[in-house]
């Protein structure tokens, strides 16, 4: 391994620690916010899988553009090791992409319920397999962590959509521009963090033919 790799490596690990600082008490924010239990195993999960994703590509935007029933499918007909993966990513893509795409999915007409349904399948049978195996000594999670997921699936969603409003809300800076995509993104999802965000503007927000106020 040359000095550059080594380097470039150390900078990898300090942007996933930096990463997991930012995201850890931003889930547990959303968590308290939301009122939604999660355990230890499951939150430290879902801090990974936010800090996977902070740069989505792959995988979620497969998840976007391609049918989930065909997903799950293909993911099924796999076997061994590849058919766990498959079932963990698909869980985790559809889970995030709920909580950070919902206005894509709306756009598209894809009901959350109907998404939902399938995100928590895959992480079922990716809990399913582990019970059959026993764990494994290359899938060292234990099951109770995707059983969770799949149980929770639609409030988890719940919870990284309340995480993205308020990452959204600091992002949009004080512009006119600014406010007038906190007010669409409002208008989608009823979010308190986004209300909040728009009313530190001095800005109300009403539905119907109130507008911004």
């Amino acid at each position: 391994m040359t000095a550059d790799m080594t380097r470039d490596d150390d900078s990898q690990l300090e942007l996933a620690a930096d990463l997991c600082g930012f995201f850890r008490p931003a889930l547990a924010t959303a968590l308290s916010e939301r009122r939604v239990s999660a355990s230890e195993p499951t939150a430290h999960y879902l801090v990974a899988l936010l800090v996977d994703f902070a740069h989505p590509g792959g995988m979620v935007s497969e998840t976007l553009e391609r049918p989930l029933p065909v997903l799950l499918e293909e993911a099924m007909k796999a076997s061994g090791h590849e058919r766990f993966e498959r079932l963990r990513c698909l869980g985790d893509s559809v889970l995030y992409t709920s909580g950070f795409f919902l206005d894509h999915l709306e756009t598209h007409g894809v009901e959350l319920s109907y998404v939902s349904t399938l995100g928590a399948r895959a992480y079922g049978n990716a809990a399913s397999m582990l019970r059959r195996t026993g764990g494994g000594d290359d899938t060292p999670r234990a099951p109770e962590l995707f059983e969770e997921l799949a149980e929770k699936f639609a409030p988890f969603a719940e919870v990284l959509a309340t995480l993205a409003d308020g990452l959204f809300a600091n992002s949009a800076r004080s512009s006119d521009a600014g406010s007038v995509k906190l007010y669409e993104r409002w208008l989608r999802t009823g979010s308190t963090q986004l209300a909040n965000a728009l009313a530190e503007r001095g800005l109300t927000p009403t539905r119907g033919r109130g507008g911004l106020h």
